[in-house]
C-alpha cells in the first residue's frame, strides 16, 4: 500500500488549514483558504495529480482561495455538504461579510451526504456530517485520521456565533460523531495544531459531561 502524504499550509485568511491529502500520485485538497494554490504547485512538483477540492464547510476563509486555484486547474471538482451547495454563491452565507468583502463564487459545487464514501482512485474517505459550527460542517475520516475543519480543534471547538451556529448542536456531533472513533485517530483541524480523539476525550473542557 501506498504511503499517505500529507502537507499543511496556514492560509492568509484567519490562518485556517489547507491540506494535501495523497497516496502515490493520487491526491484531493481539503479546504481552499487564500494561497491554497501553493500545494497544488508541490502536488505538481510531487507528480501528484489533485482530483477534487474537499470543503469541510463553505465559510470564507476555507473557501477564498478557490478563484485563484480554479483559474490554474480547468474543471476541478469542488464538493461540499449537500445543506451547503448553494452557500458558495452568497456573501450573507458564506459569512465574507464577517472579513468586510462580500463575495460570492459561482462554482458549480457537488454534493456530499452524511455517511457517503468518496473515492478518488487510491484516495478514499468516509463523510462524517457534524453540524454546530456550519449548517452542513463535516469531516473526512480515511480509518486512521480525521479532518474535522472547524468542529473540533486541539482543547476547543468551533465558534457558534454565526448564522447556523448552534453550540449544543456541536458539541452533541463530536460526542456522537467523531469521540467515537478510536482514541489513537489523529485529528487534523482546521486551524491549529493536530490533536488525536483520545486526547480531546480526556481533556478538551468543552466535551466534559456537565
Amino acid at each position: 500500500m501506498e504511503d499517505v502524504i500529507i502537507l499543511a499550509m496556514r492560509t492568509a485568511k484567519a490562518a485556517s488549514m489547507a491540506y494535501l491529502y495523497a497516496k502515490g500520485r493520487d491526491g484531493v485538497l481539503i479546504d481552499a483558504g487564500l494561497g491554497c494554490h501553493e500545494l497544488w504547485e508541490e502536488a505538481g512538483r510531487r507528480g501528484i495529480r489533485i482530483h477534487a477540492v474537499l470543503l469541510t464547510h463553505s465559510h470564507y476563509d476555507h473557501i477564498c482561495g478557490l478563484p485563484e486555484l480554479l483559474s490554474r486547474i480547468e474543471g476541478l471538482p469542488v464538493y461540499v455538504h449537500y445543506s451547503e451547495r448553494n452557500f458558495l454563491r452568497h456573501p450573507d452565507l458564506n459569512l465574507s461579510t464577517l472579513f468586510q468583502v462580500r463575495e460570492g463564487y459561482d462554482v458549480p459545487a457537488t454534493p456530499y451526504f452524511d455517511g457517503e464514501e468518496l473515492c478518488f482512485d487510491q484516495v478514499g474517505f468516509r463523510v462524517i456530517h457534524t453540524p454546530g459550527h456550519s449548517l452542513g460542517s463535516s469531516c473526512f475520516y480515511d480509518g486512521e485520521r480525521v479532518f474535522s475543519g472547524d468542529t473540533l480543534f486541539r482543547g476547543t471547538i468551533g465558534r457558534t456565533d454565526h448564522f447556523f451556529g448552534d453550540t449544543v448542536q456541536e458539541i452533541a456531533s463530536i460526542r456522537q460523531r467523531l469521540l467515537t472513533l478510536p482514541g489513537e485517530t489523529l485529528l487534523l483541524p482546521g486551524r491549529g495544531e493536530h490533536t488525536t480523539v483520545e486526547m480531546e476525550a480526556a481533556h478538551n473542557g468543552y466535551l466534559r459531561e456537565r
